[in-house]
């Protein structure tokens, strides 16, 4: 009888302790939040040091690094990302630096980076970084015509990557196959549309 008194005992400190620190981390939490909306970043960094086990840090990590990617250490964005690249945040973080990416053209660091994206004008970068290091030329080619071969005016970000097409006659060799076939209302609208533009308009 008095081992299960102990145990519930111990078991109940047990879970008070727990609560405590969750409380206590909680308003670190926040101490850590409020120094960064303040750009106090020595307070931040001191204050989010002790909440790497805590469930929200990598949002803490996030509000930090979002503003900041112009700014600092590659290793510190590849670190959020190895850990936590996969969560919202994770994601949203790695959209945002590949625009930064892109932008800098920083091409090789862009395809380390680069996962799948809905969004054209990262797929046009991405097609358009793999040109520029000349990697997977075939796999390239073919992704870049599907790019081109839709319906409606692509993203601004795709122009490199059509006008790569037109110099090296990779477009004009595809409207030439067309040219004698039937004109067709449901197969690629956009093609006889992007044949009469100059490459340099495009």
């Amino acid at each position: 009888m008095r081992y299960l008194i102990r145990y519930f005992l111990f078991s109940l400190l047990t879970i008070c302790l727990s609560v405590n620190a969750s409380t206590q981390q909680r308003e670190q939490f926040v101490r850590a939040y409020d120094a960064l909306q303040h750009n106090n970043i020595k307070d931040f960094k001191k204050l989010s040091h002790g909440l790497r086990n805590y469930p929200l840090f990598h949002y803490l990590r996030y509000q930090y690094l979002k503003p900041r990617l112009q700014q600092v250490d590659t290793s510190e964005i590849r670190t959020f990302l190895k850990r936590y690249g996969k969560t919202y945040f994770g994601e949203s973080l790695r959209r945002k630096w590949l625009k930064v990416l892109a932008q800098k053209k920083h091409w090789k660091t862009f395809i380390q980076i680069y996962t799948p994206q809905k969004s054209t004008n990262l797929q046009c970068h991405y097609v358009y970084a793999l040109l520029m290091t000349k990697r997977y030329k075939k796999n390239v080619i073919k992704k870049a015509k599907k790019l081109w071969l839709v319906g409606k005016s692509q993203d601004d970000a795709c122009t490199p990557v059509f006008n790569y097409l037109y110099k090296h006659h990779l477009i004009f060799e595809l409207s030439e196959a067309l040219k004698y076939s039937k004109p067709s209302t449901t197969s690629f609208p956009f093609i006889s549309i992007n044949f009469l533009v100059p490459s340099n308009k495009l």
